[in-house]
């Protein structure tokens, strides 16, 4: 009768251990092979979405779906990128010079509009939702000098006045 009852749960304990197992494969499996990619290989290795490749939201549904832009010639080291409110896309950069460039395109980086901006100094760069741009320099004198570029191209220049650091 013992012996019996110790089979039993032998069977019993052997059935538990081979379910876990199958479902630890299973959700191993699930984990290996995530969320199905809807993209297609092309001829030069690069991979697109279905919607063909332009970067569109096409059916991607959240995800993140890459796309390549070629920048204007004129900048060669990128200060700002940003995607503006209105879809259009807006680079601060700079050429080989330091010559300092705003580049907008609404087509998605296929032609730009690229404006030099003369007698610019930096220590950071921020670009608006609008597409104004603020130039802050940093002096040892208390001072930080900002500069503004309108979306229309019109320039704003000021100071701000630093808090003293306390000793």
């Amino acid at each position: 009768m013992k012996n019996a009852k110790i089979k039993n749960r032998q069977k019993l304990s052997m059935s538990v251990v081979t379910m876990v197992l199958v479902l630890l494969m299973t959700l191993i499996a699930g984990m290996l092979t995530g969320c199905g990619k809807n993209t297609a290989r092309s001829t030069d290795g690069t991979e697109s979405n279905s919607a063909g490749g332009n970067g569109s939201a096409g059916s991607g549904k959240g995800r993140f779906i890459e796309s390549k832009v070629a920048l204007p010639e004129e900048i060669n080291s990128i200060l700002q990128f940003k995607a503006l409110s209105d879809g259009t896309l807006e680079v601060v950069g700079q050429d080989a010079d330091y010559s300092i460039y705003v580049a907008k395109s609404s087509d998605g980086g296929g032609s730009w509009e690229t404006t030099p901006l003369e007698d610019i100094s930096y220590g950071d760069v921020a670009v608006a939702e609008d597409g104004t741009v603020a130039f802050l320099d940093y002096t040892e004198n208390g001072l930080c000098p900002v500069t503004i570029v309108d979306a229309d191209g019109s320039t704003h220049t000021f100071s701000i006045e630093m808090p003293a650091e306390d000793a």
